[in-house]
């Protein structure tokens, strides 16, 4: 059975105005899903930043780039598999099962790195507080695969929101009373486990029982593992090279200078959400017209979606040069009102970013993951060269400079990867 009777009978229309149409909706669900997210998580440097220092966000940011990595390995990457898995092969319950799993596995080093700092008992702290997050975040991402999968794109939304409004009101009062980022850190991991279990184990119970074949044992389990392996390890280099700037500012310059990069940062972040969003919700389609050999539309869909970072880039960077330094003063204080040409650097940078979003997102709807791993492998060690010596000589501008460089990689190394199966797939479509 193709995509497309697949979905015909799943009732969902599959021409061409109302899949695109379907489209919008569903990246206005998942822009409203992502940008809850992204709001809570800015919420939560301004509230350490306000109600603490520069250094306790540089020891948030320190213990985000050590842990993102580890936790995006474990992931394998496992959500975008199921979004792409359109006809429905595997069961749920397969993806959650080897989701538990690794995510127990990630445990062990991130364990293993606090004891190693624990001579500093709060930056150990944070490293396993924000651990521990992550870790329950990596469950709920899985049932994100699946509503993506269902095209229930109002109920990954809704999901998100309540975890993300609840978690920060539990983390922000916990602050509040008792000033220790660690207990806060419990009130939002106790908010996300409760809204798992009340909110999307009812959801992924009914729907998993319903699509794929039976199976489920470790053999199953071992197969997808090693299916989805390699993309695992592109992720987790994207993340070692996106986090470049952190190691390298927390060692050259220390957490305090750390964190204001940290702050500076997560405004200029504020952009990529509407791109993530977007390219999430279109690995599906992505996916859909490469396993037709629809190689043109492919590429209208690519450069369509690809032209909203120069507009972002465009607007953001604007309003950073005229009221950056209004912004920083707004939200995080007046000592942050001087970095306002950080700021337009980051949002300008952050350009190369979003184009990469979707480069990125449409090699990984090819599914093609064990091709993968070289070139990122290549790509991640010219980042970190690149990121090294930008931070080495120039420090906070030249974590500006790092993302861009971040992003040029990121979009070159896709690319690279990209076109040449999309070239393979025309000429195999022109061939039948």
């Amino acid at each position: 059975m193709s995509c497309c009777d697949t979905a015909a009978s799943a009732g969902i229309c599959t021409s061409p105005r109302n899949a695109a149409c379907s489209l919008v909706s569903s990246w206005l669900w998942t822009l409203t899903a992502n940008g809850g997210y992204a709001l809570t998580q800015w919420l939560l440097v301004v509230c350490l930043a306000r109600m603490g220092s520069a250094v306790v966000v540089g020891y948030y940011s320190w213990a985000l780039a050590v842990t993102t990595p580890v936790v995006m390995l474990s992931n394998l990457s496992l959500r975008v598999v199921l979004t792409g898995d359109s006809q429905r092969i595997r069961p749920f319950r397969l993806y959650l099962r080897l989701r538990i799993i690794s995510t127990s596995l990630a445990t062990v080093p991130l364990l293993g790195a606090a004891i190693m700092t624990w001579a500093d008992t709060a930056q150990a702290g944070m490293l396993i507080a924000v651990g521990a997050t992550k870790c329950v975040e990596a469950i709920s991402d899985i049932y994100y695969g699946l509503y993506q999968r269902d095209l229930r794109a109002d109920r990954l939304a809704r999901s998100i929101a309540v975890k993300s409004m609840l978690g920060f009101g539990a983390f922000a009062s916990v602050l509040a009373l008792t000033s220790s980022s660690l207990m806060a850190f419990c009130g939002l991991i106790l908010v996300h486990v409760a809204a798992i279990v009340f909110f999307d184990v009812p959801y992924g119970g009914s729907s998993g029982r319903d699509h794929g074949k039976a199976c489920g044992g470790a053999r199953d389990i071992w197969t997808l593992a090693v299916g989805a392996g390699p993309l695992g390890v592109v992720w987790m280099l994207n993340s070692v090279a996106g986090n470049a700037p952190r190691y390298l500012l927390e060692h050259y310059v220390g957490p305090g200078e750390l964190g204001v990069f940290t702050a500076v940062f997560n405004v200029g972040l504020l952009s990529s959400l509407v791109c993530l969003a977007l390219g999430e919700t279109s690995i599906p389609r992505f996916a859909s017209l490469y396993q037709r050999g629809d190689v043109r539309r492919f590429m209208h869909l690519l450069a369509c979606v690809g032209a909203l970072p120069i507009v972002l880039g465009v607007v953001f960077g604007l309003c950073a040069h005229l009221v950056g330094g209004d912004i920083l003063t707004v939200v995080y204080g007046r000592d942050y009102a001087s970095y306002n040409v950080l700021l337009t650097g980051t949002v300008v940078a952050f350009v190369t970013c979003n184009i990469a979003i979707f480069v990125s997102c449409a090699l990984y709807a090819t599914g093609e993951y064990g091709a993968f791993v070289p070139n990122y492998l290549i790509n991640t060690g010219l980042v970190l060269l690149g990121s090294w010596l930008c931070v080495k000589h120039a420090h906070l501008v030249g974590g500006a400079l790092s993302v861009g460089v971040i992003g040029m990689g990121s979009i070159a190394v896709a690319a690279v990867t990209l076109f040449p199966r999309l070239r393979a797939r025309l000429i195999n479509a022109q061939r039948r």
